[in-house]
């Protein structure tokens, strides 16, 4: 039965054969049409928690110099990033989400050049604000360390059918490169979400090996409003799993052709 549970304490053996015990208190206002409220003790061989981050800012006591608070404790800011005028700034995970090192960074800089009065970014169209970060496909390309590693950048299929941009997927797995042959993959995707009428890749999504390490080069492609003609005559140095982005340009120009749509499309021969 699914229920909205809290963790409570847990002890993780040290033997891997053992199961991780824990206790899960069940949220009374949340759920309590489906279970009483208490704790049960679950047995199991392995626990994932995907509970979001809280900014660690209880202890600073920034009311008391004026500073404003949401409900989970992010500090709200300006467009400089100033949360008290002359005495306070925010960068990272404090402002809540993204709560990413890289756009923490970002932020950090921009703060200290505001700080110092070395930057305007309101001035120069710039906006580190967690609202303004989230909200924008194409400020940062987000990394996911699991194993296989997952990576994305630009806008997926449901955000370009959200715009109204009609477009084809370019799909490419591991399995059909040199490299992965070479390194036995048995898993490994990557996908280019590109526009129909013109063929630009404008999203990048991968899950596989290096897939970290990959989804810079995407998102080169994207903000450069590169085409998947461009991509597919991208010249690479073997064997790496830069291949991956020519399989998946191969793909999606095979579904423009069947799609039949696009003066450039037209252009290439492929119609």
């Amino acid at each position: 039965q699914l229920r909205r549970v809290v963790p409570g304490s847990f002890v993780v053996p040290g033997s891997l054969s053992a199961p991780v015990r824990m206790r899960l208190r069940t949220k009374p206002d949340l759920c309590s049409a489906c279970a009483p409220p208490g704790d049960e003790e679950v047995c199991c061989d392995l626990y994932m928690l995907a509970a979001g981050r809280d900014p660690n800012s209880a202890s600073l006591n920034l009311g008391a110099v004026g500073a404003t608070l949401d409900a989970r404790g992010a500090l709200a800011v300006d467009r400089q990033l100033c949360a008290v005028d002359g005495v306070v700034w925010g960068a990272g995970d404090v402002l809540g989400p993204p709560s990413l090192a890289s756009t923490g960074i970002q932020q950090a800089t921009a703060a200290i050049a505001a700080m110092f009065g070395t930057a305007d970014m309101e001035g120069a169209g710039l906006d580190y604000r967690p609202a303004a970060l989230v909200g924008n496909p194409y400020r940062y390309p987000v990394g996911i360390w699991t194993t296989p590693e997952i990576s994305y950048f630009g806008q997926s299929p449901k955000q370009a059918a959200r715009s109204g941009v009609d477009i084809v997927e370019g799909i490419a797995r591991y399995t059909a490169t040199l490299r992965g042959h070479v390194n036995r993959c048995t898993t490994g995707t990557l996908k280019l979400v590109v526009e129909s009428r013109g063929g630009a890749v404008i999203g990048v999504f991968i899950f596989g090996d290096e897939a970290c390490e990959l989804i810079h080069y995407g998102m080169e492609i994207v903000n450069s409003g590169r085409t998947v003609f461009d991509v597919r005559d991208t010249c690479f140095a073997a064997v790496t799993y830069h291949e991956l982005f020519t399989v998946a340009a191969d793909d999606a120009i095979r579904k423009l052709g069947e799609q039949g749509s696009g003066a450039k499309i037209v252009a290439r021969g492929l119609c």
